[in-house]
């Protein structure tokens, strides 16, 4: 009789264990939608004044910065999901083997290094997409209050004026420029092709140092070349993880569902590991 109450107080705690840790990103991800809610409702909802005249914040940026948040919720959501695997399956194991009886301590195993990798994971996500948004609403606010005067309504002169020549096509700008040094670099990281992705964000970072994440993935790959050690498969795993979770705003999402496999096959294979 005590062997079995000892067996339910270990099946009961780590039922606790496992409401605890797959309840609080729910927790917290409800809190980031609801602050990403706001912030984007304070910025179509606000107007500035340029030299007396009233404009409206950047449409375009505004809807760039929500597209992108909901793919950086879908990447949380993903994450989600995967932690809640990883603890059905050990509660499953822990279940079996005390139903089996061959249970012998009155503990609730550890946490497995699986299930602790995801859950850190969905703590640096959920921070670096408040820190990304924080940055985005500034960046628009500042871009609202320096938009120009609308056009004044033009004469029509009495005389014909010459015909202006076609203007010549715009250069490539510099988001444009980045965008391209950003792809390269994601593919390269793909391609497993270390220097190529250095160079590529380092490209990148001098040509726009706040376009995305460039110039966080540029310190983050400098670092790993200052170490010197080799970029074997667990590095490169490590590397695809950091980019999803903490350097992925503005990633486009052909190059981020890539990601997202790539990383969702390293949590298949350390949770066999474990």
């Amino acid at each position: 009789m005590a062997q079995e109450g000892e067996r339910s107080y270990v099946l009961g705690r780590l039922i606790l264990d496992y409401i605890r840790t797959f309840m609080w990103p729910g927790v917290v991800l409800l809190a980031v939608v609801i602050y990403q809610e706001d912030l984007m409702g304070i910025l179509k909802g606000r107007e500035f004044k340029a030299f007396g005249v009233e404009v409206g914040p950047a449409v375009e940026q505004i809807q760039q910065v929500e597209a992108t948040t909901q793919q950086e919720l879908a990447d949380i959501a993903a994450l989600v999901e995967t932690l809640q695997a990883s603890y059905e399956r050990e509660l499953a194991a822990v279940r079996d083997e005390i139903q089996t009886g061959d249970g012998q301590s009155a503990e609730p195993p550890a946490q497995s290094e699986a299930v602790t990798r995801v859950a850190e994971d969905i703590d640096l996500k959920i921070n670096s997409l408040r820190e990304n948004l924080d940055r985005e609403v500034q960046q628009i606010q500042q871009t609202a209050t320096r938009a120009p005067l609308p056009q004044q309504q033009q004469i029509e002169p009495t005389q014909q004026q010459p015909t202006a020549a076609p203007a010549e096509p715009a250069p490539t700008t510099r988001g444009e420029q980045a965008a391209a040094f950003e792809r390269a670099g994601f593919e390269a990281i793909l391609d497993r092709d270390f220097e190529a992705a250095l160079e590529a964000f380092s490209e990148a970072r001098r040509t726009w140092s706040t376009y995305h994440n460039v110039a966080e993935i540029q310190r983050h790959l400098a670092k790993l070349k200052k170490k010197g050690t080799p970029i074997d498969e667990a590095k490169w795993a490590a590397i695809d993880r950091a980019i999803l979770t903490e350097f992925s705003w503005g990633m486009p999402p052909d190059l981020r569902e890539r990601f997202r496999v790539r990383v969702d096959d390293a949590y298949a294979v350390g949770a066999s590991q474990g």
